[in-house]
């Protein structure tokens, strides 16, 4: 499992990115089926891979109703 870099972590102290990326998703039924948070599902799979391909920090997500 890919852990998200902190403020202290060294990995991110030695990248020093200048951009930051922050996951949003909102919170709604798709049906009954899928979870409430699919969209912040979906920002939390494609945030980590922006920032592993570009200098970036990646932020916590933020799931909006």
């Amino acid at each position: 499992m890919n852990l998200l870099p902190t403020p202290t972590s060294t990995d991110a102290q030695d990248q020093q990115p200048r951009v930051a990326v922050l996951p949003i998703g909102c919170f709604e039924q798709h049906s009954h089926h899928l979870p409430l948070i699919t969209h912040t599902a979906i920002a939390c799979i494609f945030g980590p891979e922006i920032a592993d391909t570009y200098l970036v920090h990646l932020l916590p997500p933020i799931t909006m109703s």
